[in-house]
């Protein structure tokens, strides 16, 4: 069965791939593929003058009069805090084989299917064995996290991969220290090469790998028996080149730290603590199974059993191979971290799953330990096999639904409604005074003589008139001030559409006018 598992979670990363809502992230991403930035597309597209979805297309593929030094200057000024190596991987990829979203997200696909192996080695090195490795691995295939994000045109697929790997070579590495051997000692020195390599490859793609290169490091003090010996040492080396690598982007990031501010301030609105705990869960939750419009107690219930499972499996994990350690370190780096701060600061970075992916991989890791030890034992057999069924059928049936339907558990419904609206009328205008951000998911599923005349975002609404020449006008999610600026030139504005997120209590709305 957890063959079968992995197999269909390596095909479920390619179903309606070029079907999915744009996520509005990977509308970034593709503006950062075509070498202009988000403020000349702003500037194109706040002009007072109506424009068609095929103009803006411009911004979402590689335009021939930029080169890469525009896609790693516009991640400089606009988002420091997103590492470059994505972005130019992603903009030669679209320029070897076309700039449709299909392609661009075959390449997060690439990714996810390549960390495959990567984590069976993880495992291998952590339990020398391949049903444990297989077991996790399947959590992993089927994880209704991860799928998401491996069919996105995003950097999170690649960091996986970097990560996985990573991790198996330090294992590799500590596991033969050396004892004097010339042999011995020369495959130390390749083994060190290639983890700084890959460290390298990491920080150049998510800048969190800085937290990763830090678990790492407890993990190998603790190896050593909190001496600093020949391998502590190095770890040392290797993390320092890595990291020397890496602070001129870092000074970048810092130089330009008010746009790092501007772009992720909403990370340092807080929430109740309670509000907080109760996300906490229903994350641990949705990495096994998941759907959006259950009620949430029940993930939080199953959070609660992930959690448990989650510290079992750590607490008996075995201390001879010192994979206690190592999942122990990880995930304390990868999470505390963000949740120290969210304590002391304030704000909801805890609460964001795709931080903390590789503590998700340290959990998986875990568990598959602690279910496959008592299957093998043969105490109480049939109910840990059972258990396992369960969770593998959960996260294959969640991600199945997830993967098939027209979006993600509904998490966008109204990327696809609304479009679908619009589309059937014969010649549509869309007006909004929305952020420019919340129509980067539309664009995809416009029709490309769609016409849209935006608005800035001000206090005061501008002044604008409203064409005759169009067979139906929409106002997308209108503030008041606009709605009453429509009918005081003489429409009537109808609502035709409305949704409502039971969760998070986010509304959007779609009014024609008559």
């Amino acid at each position: 069965m957890v063959v079968v598992v992995i197999l269909l979670g390596l095909l479920l990363r390619g179903v309606n791939l070029g079907r999915k809502p744009l996520w509005p992230d990977e509308g970034f991403t593709r503006i950062r593929v075509s070498g202009y930035t988000a403020a000349e597309a702003e500037e194109f597209i706040f002009n007072d003058r109506i424009v068609t979805v095929e103009e803006f297309e411009r911004f979402q593929r590689p335009a021939p009069n930029t080169s890469w030094r525009d896609t790693v200057s516009g991640l400089a000024k606009e988002e420091p805090q997103l590492a470059p190596l994505y972005f130019l991987g992603a903009r030669w990829w679209a320029q070897w084989l076309g700039p449709s979203l299909l392609v661009q997200r075959s390449l997060g696909v690439l990714f996810s299917v390549l960390s495959f192996p990567a984590l069976f080695w993880l495992g291998w090195e952590l339990f020398n064995s391949r049903l444990m490795a297989a077991l996790a691995l399947a959590f992993y295939g089927v994880s209704p996290i991860f799928l998401p994000y491996a069919q996105s045109a995003r950097h999170y697929s690649a960091w996986i991969l970097w990560v996985g790997l990573a991790s198996a070579v330090l294992l590799r590495t500590a596991r033969n220290s050396p004892h004097g051997s010339s042999t011995v000692l020369r495959s130390q020195v390749r083994n060190w090469s290639l983890y700084t390599g890959l460290l390298i490859l990491g920080l150049y793609t998510h800048l969190l790998t800085l937290l990763v290169m830090l678990g790492h490091g407890i993990f190998m003090l603790g190896y050593a028996r909190w001496r600093w010996n020949r391998m502590f040492w190095g770890y040392l080396v290797a993390s320092g080149i890595a990291s020397g690598l890496i602070m001129p982007w870092l000074w970048i990031a810092v130089r330009n730290r008010e746009a790092v501010q501007n772009t992720t301030v909403w990370l340092t609105r807080s929430k109740p603590l309670g509000e907080m705990v109760w996300g906490q869960l229903v994350n641990l939750a949705k990495g096994f199974v998941y759907w959006r419009f259950a009620p949430e107690w029940v993930l939080v219930l199953i959070g609660c059993v992930i959690l448990g499972l989650s510290l079992w499996g750590l607490a008996t994990l075995p201390q001879s191979r010192y994979a206690r350690l190592f999942l122990c370190a990880l995930v304390g780096a990868s999470y505390l971290p963000f949740l120290w701060a969210d304590l002391m600061l304030g704000g909801q970075r805890s609460l964001q799953d795709r931080y903390l992916l590789v503590g998700y991989l340290a959990i998986y890791f875990a568990i598959a330990y602690l279910l496959i030890r008592h299957i093998v034992a043969g105490h109480h057999r049939y109910l840990w096999s059972g258990l396992t069924c369960i969770m593998l059928s959960a996260g294959l049936i969640s991600s199945s639904v997830g993967a098939l339907s027209e979006s993600w558990w509904g998490l966008s419904e109204f990327h696809v409604e609304i479009p679908k609206i619009v589309n059937q009328t014969k010649k549509p205008l869309i007006i909004s005074q929305d952020i420019f951000f919340s129509q980067l998911g539309f664009l995809h599923q416009y029709r490309s003589d769609m016409n849209l005349l935006l608005l800035p975002k001000t206090a005061s609404t501008p002044d604008f008139s409203i064409p005759d020449s169009y067979s139906d006008v929409f106002i997308f999610n209108p503030p008041p001030e606009l709605l009453t600026r429509v009918e005081q030139q003489g429409h009537l504005p109808a609502k035709v559409y409305n949704f409502l997120d039971p969760v998070t209590k986010f509304e959007l709305e779609l009014y024609r006018l008559s």
